[in-house]
């Protein structure tokens, strides 16, 4: 114990209160559902022997008390809870010796003379009948609004707390754009950083996990109507279907970020310039080269239009230990330089794929260049190399330049004029598949794995020739000079044939910089292993800044808008639940995308961290799916009982002890299964 104590005080504690937190508000879900059954089954007289926390496997627990005829305790699996009715039981091994615990002893004809347990008394006829405080005794009515109690006590309690963390107040991310992915439905609808979708459909002042989700769970080709309000004041319509991403419905939308960097290690990447020049977590930036900066899509734009150069950056940097008068940090203003955060290269120039998609408004739109072209010269140039394409025309913005390019089955080529505007935000590729972008010219075009030329004194000059088709990359991180270490298993990028990956390819070089070593694998021939070395002339404007994320403020101002507020945010919450299994049946949804107790835990954590009211909505929407899920119509769950009971009261008799028990072991089965699937899942997602 004493021991216990001492490891709990050596813990940060920020970490041991969000624990806590994050024990207590699970357990608060599960003890309000098991309190359910246990109210309702005590109304209707059932004998409730045990309601514990958790589960006491091997009769172990943390701790327990009895009360009259029940033990309360707390077990030592903390997989949800019980109520343990007499005649009633989950376990199938156990179903039968519980049957045979409720019903009536022969020999006994008065509960006197029963069993030392007063668990079994008999008819004077003999007859074995159920003891009538046991759950099998109850009629059909009885049992069902039992085994409801706990799902509805569950959609209480996520409507009452969500109605008073309204009242209260809750923040939120709004659905500000900071980026969006090339090729992607926000990106060729002409979506723009900084612009804020203020409705979905008929949901007005949405959240952006609203936007996640509406997008995500739509039928698959259904179209979502929004409302854009632009940074100038322009509100506009749009109608956008979202397209598809490793099976998961999206359209392109970065989220929004502040000008406060993180408040853990993740504030800068690993061998950025951000971290380079020593920015810490939760430093402010008010300035770039003594201009003030409004918020983070302008200080983007700063440095895409200043990614070659050394910025000076005022910040704004909390002390550790000094607080104000009230409470918080006083703040140092000080000047950092923030070096250009160069792009590393292999020296390889692949070959250019046609345009996938043109943006709306943008100059390659006005000039009618289509999605299918291929783009053949520029001012009679070669094109050269894809991934610098929008660098160079970037530096010619207000030009017009003669665009070659071939369409479709048409026998010659076309020539358009088209009038370049200047290097925009840009987001890189973040998955296999997607596209590149020229900013300049409005267009997203695959990058095929073939080698279409090699950089002279470059890492791949000498060792890999033209024509070569990269079927593999795989990534490996130097302990030292010469390390010699294999390949880690899952740092690999698979390429087929046919492939579009290398967006994604190149995009996962920028985070290796020079500490990494790349073995290319190709078609012929043996392995080649390169390091990337930083261009001299071509640089990335993110230099490795992660912030937090605005955060906004709702609050009812009456009861009435509290209980509205609340409302939506429960019948949301049981909804999800239905349209991801929905999906996930139809295969368009991954299997990946659900967790299980430690994705739970760690979205509990991550919520705490973020304030009390975060971890208060969380929790109403677990409270909520909890719900759902256990309902579902299968064995052994509330679902599974209460169609039992439905077949029971349509044929005036319970299904067959002999039936029960094999639907009962293969539900139990299936359970088994889905745990097993869901604790891989959240152990793969950890590692």
């Amino acid at each position: 114990m004493h021991g216990m104590l001492i490891f709990a005080l050596a813990l940060d504690p920020q970490l041991l209160w969000v624990i806590i937190q994050v024990a207590f508000g699970l357990g608060a879900v599960i003890f309000v559902h098991e309190l359910g059954h246990f109210l309702v089954a005590k109304w209707c007289g059932v004998k409730c022997e045990k309601f514990y926390l958790g589960f006491d496997i091997g009769g172990i627990s943390i701790w327990k008390k009895k009360w009259g005829e029940t033990v309360y305790g707390i077990g030592i699996l903390p997989l949800g809870g019980y109520v343990k009715m007499l005649g009633q039981e989950d376990n199938p091994g156990q179903q039968t010796a519980e049957l045979e615990r409720a019903r009536l002893a022969g020999g006994a004809t008065d509960r006197s003379e029963s069993s030392d347990n007063n668990d079994a008394i008999v008819t004077e006829g003999g007859t074995p009948q159920f003891d009538p405080r046991s759950y099998v005794a109850k009629s059909v009515p009885q049992r069902m609004a039992i085994i409801s109690a706990g799902v509805i006590m569950n959609v209480i309690f996520a409507l009452v707390v969500s109605m008073i963390a309204y009242a209260v107040g809750v923040r939120y991310v709004p659905p500000i754009v900071t980026g969006t992915m090339a090729g992607d439905p926000a990106w060729v609808a002409g979506i723009e950083p900084g612009d804020e979708i203020v409705q979905i459909g008929d949901l007005k002042n949405p959240r952006f996990r609203d936007l996640l989700s509406q997008v995500t769970l739509a039928d698959a080709g259904q179209p979502i109507n929004l409302e854009i309000l632009r940074p100038d004041g322009k509100e506009f319509s749009l109608t956008i279907t979202p397209g598809e991403t490793a099976r998961m419905q999206k359209i392109g939308i970065v989220g929004p970020g502040t000008l406060t960097l993180l408040d853990d290690e993740r504030a800068t990447i690993e061998g950025s310039a951000a971290r380079e020049a020593g920015l810490k977590p939760r430093d402010r930036i008010e300035a770039v080269n003594g201009e003030p900066v409004k918020d983070f899509v302008a200080l983007k734009q700063v440095f895409v239009e200043k990614a070659a150069e050394a910025v000076t950056l005022s910040i704004a940097r909390p002390s550790e230990n000094e607080v104000d008068e009230d409470g918080e940090p006083v703040y140092t203003n000080l000047d950092v330089e923030l070096p250009p955060q160069p792009i590393y290269r292999l020296g390889l120039v692949m070959t250019m794929g046609p345009i996938t998609a043109v943006q709306k408004g943008s100059p390659a739109d006005a000039a009618g260049i289509k999605a299918g072209d291929k783009l053949l010269e520029i001012d009679g140039e070669s094109v050269g190399d894809p991934l610098t394409l929008g660098h160079r025309l970037g530096a010619r913005s207000g030009d017009t330049v003669r665009v070659k390019l071939q369409r479709g089955g048409e026998t010659d080529p076309l020539e358009v004029d088209v009038t370049l505007r200047g290097e925009q935000i840009t987001t890189m590729a973040l998955a296999p598949g997607k596209p590149w972008e020229a900013s300049p010219l409005g267009i997203a075009y695959g990058i095929e794995n073939r080698v279409a030329a090699v950089n002279a004194g470059s890492p791949a000059d000498g060792k890999i020739e033209l024509g070569a088709v990269i079927t593999q990359v795989g990534f490996r991180k130097l302990t030292g000079e010469g390390a010699q270490a294999d390949f880690e298993p899952g740092q690999a990028v698979p390429l087929s044939d046919e492939s579009q990956a290398w967006p994604f390819v190149f995009t996962n070089l920028q985070s290796t910089t020079s500490r990494y070593e790349i073995e290319l694998t190709l078609a012929e021939g043996e392995p080649v292993r390169l390091r990337p070395t930083a261009s001299d002339d071509w640089f990335n404007a993110d230099r490795g800044i992660n912030t937090e994320s605005p955060m906004r403020w709702r609050q009812a101002h009456s009861f009435g808008q509290a209980v509205a507020l609340g409302w939506h945010e429960t019948t949301d919450a049981i909804s999800q639940p239905y349209y991801v299994i929905k999906k996930m049946v139809r295969q368009e949804l991954p299997v990946d995308s659900i967790g299980g107790p430690l994705s739970i835990a760690a979205v509990a954590g991550q919520s705490a961290y973020k304030g009390m009211d975060q971890l208060v909505m969380f929790l109403v929407l677990l409270s909520a799916n909890l719900a759902v899920i256990n309902f579902l119509p299968i064995p052994l769950l509330d679902g599974g009982h209460m169609v039992f009971l439905i077949i029971e009261g349509i044929r005036g008799k319970p299904v067959s002890e002999r039936i029960a028990l094999a639907v009962n072991y293969a539900g139990l089965c299936l359970l088994l299964s889905l745990i097993a699937l869901v604790m891989y899942l959240d152990i793969s997602k950890l590692s």
